[in-house]
């Protein structure tokens, strides 16, 4: 294993090869696991197995071997994404099975395997499960997100394209997760030309529907990815397979997150992992060291007045060490280093109190001379916050904004990795994920306010420890 400059800590990451979508995020047996796309063969031809890390207490993490690998006649141009659940005391891991021909003609195919530990997994011998798309449909027709109900009985969405190349999300219901019944359309919502990666599930007596639609334009500071990620909060009626539900928000608004998977846990969480990269987002310098992309933290998620909060999982705290405080201190037309914050794998957390600035923020993961550094900004005019990744390093530029409530005071706990940034704003209000590469030595960490002060009323920086066995 090379001991490269961009290796994460503590975000998982393929040991080789392309990591992209989480698959089967599950608890079984007392393990947590999170099954991902793997091209073992990357830079070569796409050969997309199903990677697997596991853990027995969603900090500490172990990789495993591959455990779907596309070998037959329904799978054989890659295990594509899918989900897995606990049924009859077995893992059942559904997929799309991802099969072209000699004219590179693409078909569709949902596909079963199934294990008695979450390791070893049999597929099902009369698979696929469903055989390829219904008429209407393009073979664009995959992710499947399955889950039980109180009384026992499967439900399934497949992220789907119409004929008339736009996107929707499709509901099959079964009695036995083998035998599977369509149901038809549950949102007739104008949203680009294919829903990737769906999932549906209940949140604090709310439905909410996760999914990725690709061709949204750019709305100002909206939809300004190659690809979104998003979701819509409503009511899901099952028996009539009707969603109905207000408008799409974007999940995550910074530059690489995508395809998140949930799961829920025994004590009643509901837990969120994402892809932090981008389709068609292959060029990373860690391509030096033959990896690509990693996952976000597992995020907690809950509602606020129709919102989705996202919040690092309290486990994590058991990742903190070296624990520092700073402050209060004011800064005044300026900016101020503050050298106990530095570290390119780190949580820093602080609240900053607007004293006049019309501008305000921190720069991290900078330059001794600042002159690399990735910038989180607060305009007080316009009640924006930015991430700026313009002057990060290697690779990467642009700006990402959100709209606050108010710039009178910004809390931000920032979790800082060696190739990455999540940003989580005021308790999750927004949160901001990013991949960065600075080429110089890139720990600095500063606090600055231009036209005005701001006040750093409290700040603390842990150290974060490594949790993945490679």
């Amino acid at each position: 294993m090379s001991k490269d400059r961009y290796r994460q800590r503590y975000h998982l990451s393929p040991p080789y090869g392309f990591m992209n979508d989480p698959n089967g995020v599950s608890f079984y047996k007392g393990i947590y696991h999170v099954f991902y796309q793997w091209n073992t063969n990357f830079p070569g031809e796409k050969q997309i197995h199903w990677g697997h890390f596991s853990s027995d207490d969603m900090i500490n993490w172990k990789h495993g071997k591959a455990v779907l690998a596309p070998v037959d006649w329904y799978d054989k141009n890659g295990c594509y994404s899918g989900s897995a659940i606990k049924y009859n005391d077995k893992l059942y891991a559904f997929y799309t099975g991802n099969v072209k021909d000699e004219k590179n003609i693409r078909s569709a195919y949902q596909c079963l395997a199934i294990s008695a530990d979450g390791f070893e997994f049999e597929k099902y011998d009369k698979n696929p499960l469903i055989d390829g798309a219904p008429k209407g449909y393009t073979p664009h027709y995959r992710d499947p997100k399955v889950w039980l109900d109180e009384n026992g009985k499967g439900f399934m969405v497949i992220g789907a394209q119409r004929e008339n190349r736009t996107g929707t999300v499709v509901l099959y219901t079964s009695t036995n997760m083998l035998d599977w019944k369509f149901k038809g359309e549950i949102s007739d919502k104008k949203l680009g030309f294919m829903w990737e990666c769906p999932d549906l599930f209940k949140l604090d007596g709310h439905d909410v529907l996760i999914f990725c639609p690709q061709g949204l334009e750019p709305e100002g500071d909206l939809y300004n990815n190659r690809y979104q990620c998003g979701y819509m909060v409503g009511n899901m009626d099952l028996e009539n397979g009707k969603f109905d539900s207000g408008d799409f928000v974007e999940l995550d608004r910074g530059f690489e997150f995508y395809a998140p998977q949930t799961v829920s846990l025994p004590d009643g969480r509901k837990i969120l992992y994402a892809w932090m990269g981008m389709p068609e987002e292959e060029d990373h310098p860690s391509v030096e060291d033959n990896w690509v992309h990693c996952m976000t933290m597992p995020r907690e998620l809950d509602i606020s007045r129709g919102k989705l909060i996202q919040k690092p999982v309290g486990e994590i705290e058991r990742l903190k060490e070296n624990k520092v405080e700073s402050g209060p201190m004011e800064i005044r037309e300026g900016h101020i280093k503050i050298p106990e914050f530095a570290g390119e794998s780190v949580n820093i957390k602080m609240l900053l109190k607007n004293k006049g600035a019309k501008e305000f923020g921190v720069y991290l993961k900078a330059s001794n001379d600042l002159q690399e550094n990735t910038m989180i900004k607060v305009n007080s005019d316009t009640n924006k916050i930015e991430l700026n990744r313009e002057k990060s390093g290697l690779w990467g530029s642009g700006i990402r904004r959100a709209q606050l409530k108010s710039a009178d005071s910004v809390e931000l706990d920032i979790y800082l990795d060696k190739s990455s940034v999540e940003v989580f704003v005021n308790g999750g209000e927004e949160v901001f994920t990013a991949r960065i590469f600075p080429s110089r030595e890139g720990i600095c960490f500063g606090v600055f306010a231009n036209g005005g002060a701001v006040e750093m009323v409290k700040g603390e920086k842990s150290d974060m420890k490594k949790s993945i066995n490679f």
